[in-house]
């Protein structure tokens, strides 16, 4: 056995024994538990379809002819309250929320 084969053995047998202890998915397989909303982890909770469509209608009805995304986002409140985003969120947005297209 030369001086690559006993390394190998040697760390095979140390990961062995770090399953054992710990099982196949490891000590990152625990989920953390969620918060008092139902949401698992730190932040403020995301985009919601409904909330999506009232603060989207609400920009294109302050935005003049013609509707760009670059029109309608300088008049899009964000979920924090402050008005203007970003035209290329606004557009992945859009693309999220699909069922909302012709709104």
């Amino acid at each position: 056995m030369n001086a690559d084969e006993r390394i190998f053995d040697d760390l095979r047998a140390e990961w062995e024994s770090i399953l054992d202890e710990e099982g196949a998915q490891g000590p990152a397989a625990e989920l953390p538990e969620a918060g008092p909303d139902g949401r698992l982890g730190p932040g403020r909770p995301g985009w919601a379809p409904d909330v999506f469509l009232e603060h989207w209608r609400e920009a294109v009805d302050a935005t003049p002819s013609p509707y760009t995304f670059g029109a309608v986002a300088a008049n899009f409140r964000q979920l924090d309250g402050a008005l203007g985003i970003d035209p290329e969120y606004l557009r992945r947005l859009r693309k999220r929320f699909p069922e909302y297209r012709t709104a």
